[in-house]
């Protein structure tokens, strides 16, 4: 699984337990509330995390507020505003890639959490969170087992967005393990879980993860079918940073299928649409593999100008 499925995987993830982030007359109200709330009670707690969910979890203010609601959830033993704020602190850990604070912070929140109730979205939420710190760090086989502890309790609570989640990241686990039909068997158990619960955004990514492991087993007419059906719906959402990746990949399987002008023109599509969004790695991916299909036919000249398009743009990047 590349890093960029990645990234739409841990975007999907957090939209299952997600914070609204609040206009900002609505977080002055908030602001306001908590300041003429004088009593140290629990209303205060809920305040507090409503405050730190309506910043960014990466944010200072986001785990500020969090610290403070847990702090005073300990004082007043109240088990729910523990693990929430428990929660929230982990959030902010993970964004800033402290995978081992953020492991401690889940797991003690995942243990409150499942005092109150074992088989509540945020103990599911916290054992994937647990499965993606897990992964980050190396670790695929502890990330298996919470992902599968998470698969299990949204079985048990018919939790079918949770369950579709759970399920494209343990297909991304078992990609990296090799293992491969366990991986298309999860993919295609969250495709058809997207398809139920109309919900689009899981659906390109389920289509996208399906196109990817085919490709990596040299199934290429069937990593094309599945490309070609993320791009239609990607550009149905107008999702374009999905609509580049599937352009390029369609173009990736045609060169491999030596459908050669047709690999170019998808390359051309994703270099048309990357003018726009400017993502500078796209751009060294996209002169990268144009090379690689004007050397496959021989047109070595035209190969090393994009080449070196590509070597350009990758050095700030890598930091060569």
């Amino acid at each position: 699984m590349n890093n960029y499925l990645l990234i739409c995987l841990l975007f999907v993830i957090n939209l299952s337990f997600s914070t609204i982030y609040v206009q900002a007359t609505e977080l002055d109200s908030l602001q306001s509330l908590l300041n003429t709330h004088s009593k140290e009670d629990t209303a205060k707690v809920d305040l507090l995390i409503q405050l730190s969910q309506s910043h960014k979890s990466y944010t200072k203010e986001a785990f500020n507020y969090a610290t403070s609601a847990l702090e005073l959830s300990k004082k007043l033993e109240y088990q729910s505003g523990k693990a929430t704020s428990l929660i929230q602190i982990a959030d902010y850990h993970y964004h800033q890639s402290d995978y081992k604070t953020t492991l401690q912070f889940y797991k003690r929140g995942l243990r409150v959490a499942s005092e109150i109730n074992r088989t509540s979205p945020q103990v599911s939420y916290c054992l994937n969170m647990i499965g993606l710190s897990y992964d980050f760090e190396g670790n695929t086989v502890e990330a298996l087992r919470y992902f599968q502890k998470a698969l299990k309790i949204n079985e048990e609570t018919h939790d079918k967005i949770g369950m579709g989640v759970t399920l494209k990241n343990l297909g991304a686990i078992y990609s990296k393990l090799e293992e491969r039909d366990k991986a298309i068997e999860c993919f295609q158990k969250a495709l058809k879980i997207s398809r139920k619960t109309g919900n689009k955004k899981h659906l390109v990514v389920s289509l996208i993860s399906l196109g990817d492991e085919y490709e990596a087993g040299n199934n290429h007419s069937k990593a094309l079918y599945y490309f070609e059906k993320g791009l239609k719906v990607a550009k149905e959402e107008s999702d374009e940073d999905n609509v580049v990746y599937c352009l390029e990949s369609l173009a990736a399987a045609s060169r491999q299928k030596r459908e050669y002008l047709k690999s170019l023109q998808y390359y051309q599509q994703a270099l048309d649409l990357n003018q726009k969004l400017k993502r500078q790695n796209d751009f060294s991916v996209i002169y990268q593999g144009v090379a690689t299909v004007y050397f496959d036919i021989k047109n070595y000249e035209e190969a090393l100008l994009y080449a070196e398009k590509s070597l350009e743009i990758a050095k700030p990047l890598k930091g060569l």
